[in-house]
């Protein structure tokens, strides 16, 4: 998603607007390994340390399990979920095939978490760029859901030609 340029910290030479969203991926990445040991724990129990062990697609579809268990009564974690699904996605799993599809799944979901706090533009932010991957993985189930979602925020916005497209 895009961000607008902060003023420059003085002190640091950095952005304070930098600082805000490295503290935000820092919590995001937390919380979704968080959520990938307790997924591990329940679900496939083995021995050693669960968090060495190297994500797998059943690691990603399982915080994807959670976030939609949460996303209505705890939205803000939901969203810290997602943007750390997407971020790993990103750094570690990028060769594997389902990562694109599942990268997909995962904007959809910020775009729900951001729907339910009532940032409208950002959800379709998170949308539109799920809707491109779904397209480009011929994930249908996923154009439907995306669109649909792109609906409901267009209808809230007051945006109802765009929520009929």
């Amino acid at each position: 998603p895009r961000r607008s340029e902060e003023a420059k910290d003085d002190v640091s030479g950095g952005s304070k607007g930098d600082d805000a969203i490295s503290a935000v991926r820092e919590g995001a990445v937390e919380a979704f390994e968080e959520a990938v040991c307790s997924v591990r724990k329940q679900h496939a129990p083995q021995k050693g340390n669960v968090a060495e062990r190297p994500l797998s697609e059943a690691d990603f579809d399982g915080v994807d399990t959670l976030f939609w268990k949460i996303y209505t009564s705890q939205p803000v974690r939901a969203l810290l979920l997602a943007q750390g699904a997407l971020d790993r996605l990103r750094t570690e799993s990028a060769g594997a095939t389902w990562t694109k599809q599942m990268t997909g799944w995962f904007f959809n979901d910020a775009g729900a978490a951001c729907r339910v706090v009532g940032n409208l533009r950002q959800a379709l932010e998170y949308y539109e760029a799920s809707l491109s991957i779904d397209r480009a993985t011929g994930d249908q189930h996923g154009q439907a859901a995306t669109l649909n979602n792109l609906g409901i925020v267009y209808e809230a916005l007051g945006e109802l030609p765009r929520a009929i497209e």
